[in-house]
């Protein structure tokens, strides 16, 4: 079995437990939730999109001569 496979029996096996009182579909997730990272990777805009090098000059075996 997988990982996925055990983690659905657990589910389901949790699911059998519940009254008639008890909800478990449909259930509502915050998504206005402050993560601990968020502060530290920021989005920023890139200095430079799409560069385009008209020349190459890689190595000194193909490098291009004036």
């Amino acid at each position: 079995k997988t990982d996925i496979e055990d983690a659905f029996e657990a589910v389901a096996s949790s699911t059998d437990s519940l009254t008639a009182d008890d909800t478990l579909i449909n259930t509502v997730v915050p998504r206005d939730v402050q993560y601990l990272w968020s502060d530290k990777y920021r989005w920023h805009k890139p200095r430079v999109f799409n560069k385009v090098y008209p020349g190459y000059d890689w190595n000194q075996y193909n490098k291009k001569t004036l």
